[in-house]
């Protein structure tokens, strides 16, 4: 599916803005860059520094990875990569989570991260307090 990636840093601007200058009734979106997994996959990858997979697994197995990485997220404490819950949402939401924040933009005074950044930052942080293993590239963007 399709769906919209933003930096929650952005988010909170967007929060704080919309409190000090936005209209009062209307809604602003905090929406970052819309992607399918198979546009972010790549980029997570690039970016962290690990392989990433090279073709699409059926739905069938989706559900049985999900399940496997609940079970094991349970026993270690370790992250969960791909929840029953995620799945059911991508899945449901697919073709539905494109959002335009030209709105949020414009009346606000709002730029977005770029993805990359976002992702960099993130990474960065999952390492620092200790979930990825450290990077030799890991200042590279």
């Amino acid at each position: 599916g399709t769906f919209s990636v933003v930096d929650a840093r952005d988010v909170a601007w967007a929060q704080i803005a919309a409190a000090k200058h936005g209209r009062r009734g209307e809604r602003y979106l905090a929406a970052g860059r819309n992607l399918t997994m198979r546009q972010l996959v790549p980029v997570l990858g690039r970016i962290a520094g690990v392989k990433t997979p090279a073709r699409q697994l059926p739905l069938p197995a989706l559900y049985l990875l999900a399940a496997v990485q609940e079970i094991y997220a349970r026993l270690t404490g370790k992250p969960i990569l791909l929840s029953m819950a995620t799945l059911r949402l991508l899945i449901r939401e697919e073709h539905r989570t494109c959002f335009n924040h030209r709105k949020s933009e414009q009346d606000l005074g709002l730029s977005f991260r770029v993805l990359e950044q976002t992702i960099f930052d993130t990474v960065a942080w999952y390492r620092m307090h200790g979930w990825f293993k450290k990077n030799k590239d890991e200042n590279k963007l």
